[in-house]
């Protein structure tokens, strides 16, 4: 790998950390720039932000950051609550997945969710 700039390919942006380009999109790095030919087996996107529902609002936030958008198979709906059972996020998982990646990859370290559903069923 090279030390070069990736940059969205919808916007041709520099990517570092969270993107949010004139592309529209908001993601975890870029899903559309991917730093080695194997991508994640799994990919899920927000689709409902009960913390910031207006602009701030992280709905169509994609990860992990090496996720695909050819990832459509094996679809489920997850949710991510605090300790005190709020739902903060809702959004839909695909792929290849244990159940806890959402949580794992954005809910815990962007808002602090410790709770996670998955088809309607506590992980």
């Amino acid at each position: 790998m090279t030390n070069a700039t990736r940059t969205c390919t919808e916007c041709d942006r520099p990517i570092d950390g969270l993107h949010t380009g004139n592309c529209g999109k908001r993601t975890i790095d870029c899903p559309d720039v991917v730093e080695d030919d194997c991508g994640a087996e799994y990919r899920w996107t927000i689709t409902k932000d009960h913390i910031d529902p207006g602009e701030n609002s992280r709905v169509g936030t994609v990860g992990p950051r090496n996720a695909h958008d050819s990832v459509t198979d094996n679809p489920a709906r997850f949710s991510l609550y605090d300790d005190d059972n709020i739902c903060y996020y809702e959004g839909m998982l695909y792929g290849d997945f244990e159940g806890f990646e959402p949580l794992d990859d954005f809910g815990t370290p962007n808002a602090g969710c410790v709770k996670m559903k998955l088809g309607g069923e506590w992980l």
